[in-house]
């Protein structure tokens, strides 16, 4: 979850992740359909957390769809952290959530979404990019 990062620091993130994928031969830009977040906690859980709703401008007294529910042009999510990526598409993490009834639910204060299990990660993500 990129909840407690600063504006800059998404922003790096979010430069790193295009930057990576442009070596690879995988031209992205943030405004065209893509999604990325940057999940600190994965490696030691073993679940990514995909985000469905959010809360976080004071002006909102409930959660809004954010995420791969977020009323946008977003087709590509991407998400990991600085040594992992998954690409998926995010008509693909829409159509699993109501599905999967084995998902952990997780509501915190100004975020709500699932844990997706890294085993099923690597198994359903577009691709996963390695950057060791």
């Amino acid at each position: 979850m990129n909840n407690d990062m600063t504006i800059d620091q998404i922003a790096e993130f979010q430069a790193f992740v295009t930057d990576q994928l442009s070596k690879i031969g995988i031209t992205i830009h943030v405004n065209q359909g893509v999604e990325i977040k940057y999940d600190r906690n994965f490696q030691k859980t073993g679940n990514l957390y995909i985000e469905t709703a959010e809360m976080l401008k004071s002006e909102n007294t409930k959660f809004v769809h954010s995420g791969i529910f977020k009323n946008d042009n977003s087709w590509l999510y991407i998400i990991g952290d600085y040594k992992s990526l998954y690409l998926f598409a995010t008509k693909y993490l829409r159509s699993i959530y109501p599905k999967r009834k084995s998902f952990v639910f997780v509501s915190e204060e100004t975020t709500q979404g699932y844990l997706l299990p890294i085993a099923e990660a690597e198994q359903f993500c577009i691709k996963e990019v390695s950057l060791d």
